[in-house]
């Protein structure tokens, strides 16, 4: 398996080609049958996807048994602002066979030919599963820490808990960043945002807690929440879809907004336009997306009005006072449609002025 996954990473573009086209809005399979008992994966496309900014991804697994699927998550975001792969895998948690290896090479290989074709953000990218999935994800997020930004075990706990503790395999090559990976010596998940949720009464309910107290103490950002019923109860949770929003885009909204707000302090209101939109537009539309909005529509009204008193004062043939205002509108908005207005105005007015008479 790794030297097919060696192969299929030197030309994913070539790969791409031959398999159906990813369309917003659908979910597309495609067959392959190194990927798993299955021989295919699901890729689902948001609706609202363009190619024009990068998206977060989210690989889930299914449970013992059963198939690739995009659910139950893809319901939970309600098809929204995810990439969402349903991934196949050859673990099995019945015999426990040391397997997470190969599944490892096939996540690889998959995000490969996901991110040649579609725009994938490599900063957002989540794994999680439900029942045997969820034992399988967290094996692979553990093998491969950095990776990833978030994990999600749904009716389950951690694999290296069932295996005892044995050693997990390191990934040594990124499918996102292009570089090796080194498995850190100290807590690996410092910082990353992990769910863990199950039923009160399933069977797999105290590794649940297990797993989340794990988490914790590898200084991970842990919610882990009690469901009533037992094993394959996985509700509609607000905890589990606000986890999946703020690790994923909201995470990066959040970070848009604050270097937003330093830009806009410094006077920099170019820089400040472009973070408050790029918010706006990664985080679904939700309060914090029209929190931004909102700002950027302040910061254009601002500079329209800076442009039409520039155009008064060049209409009236009060040259060097445009030329000033101009000058303005191009020193704040640098890298904005009003900056660049406001020099071509600018170059207009110095050649009429330079004009033979």
């Amino acid at each position: 398996m790794a030297a097919l996954a060696v192969v299929l990473f030197a030309a994913p573009a070539a790969q791409a080609a031959a398999q159906p086209a990813f369309a917003p809005g659908e979910e597309t399979r495609v067959n392959d049958a190194s990927v798993g008992p299955s021989g295919h994966y699901l890729v689902y496309v948001p609706p609202e996807y363009t190619p024009d900014r990068a998206w977060p991804i989210l690989f889930t697994y299914h449970g013992q048994g059963g198939k690739p699927t995009t659910e139950p998550l893809r319901g939970f975001l309600d098809g929204k602002g995810f990439l969402i792969v349903g991934m196949d895998y050859w673990w099995d948690s019945m015999d426990k066979s040391a397997k997470i290896d190969r599944d490892i090479d096939i996540v690889k290989h998959v995000a490969s030919q996901v991110s040649a074709r579609l725009k994938v953000n490599a900063q957002q990218a989540i794994i999680g599963g439900t029942s045997a999935g969820g034992w399988a994800s967290s094996g692979i997020a553990e093998a491969a820490p950095t990776l990833w930004a978030g994990l999600v075990i749904l009716g389950s706990g951690r694999y290296g808990d069932i295996r005892g503790q044995r050693p997990l395999p390191t990934f040594t090559g990124s499918p996102f960043l292009g570089r090796g990976i080194r498995k850190p010596s100290g807590p690996s998940f410092t910082g990353k945002g992990v769910y863990v949720g199950d039923g009160r009464s399933d069977i797999n309910y105290d590794w649940a807690k297990k797993a989340a107290d794990y988490y914790r103490a590898q200084e991970a950002d842990v919610t882990f929440e009690t469901y009533d019923g037992g094993h394959g109860t996985y509700p509609k949770s607000k905890q589990l879809i606000d986890f999946l929003w703020n690790t994923g885009p909201l995470k990066q909204a959040k970070a848009d907004i604050a270097e937003a707000r330093a830009a806009e302090s410094g006077g920099r209101l170019g820089q400040a336009l472009a973070k408050y939109l790029k918010a706006a537009e990664g985080s679904g539309g939700n309060d914090l997306g029209a929190e931004a909005a909102k700002a950027a529509e302040k910061i254009a009204r601002q500079a329209d009005l800076q442009l039409s008193e520039a155009e008064a004062d060049a209409a009236a043939q009060r040259i060097a006072e445009a030329i000033v205002h101009y000058t303005q509108v191009i020193n704040k908005y640098d890298g904005t449609q009003y900056a660049e207005r406001a020099r071509q105005a600018v170059a207009a007015l110095k050649a009429g002025a330079a004009a033979p008479k």
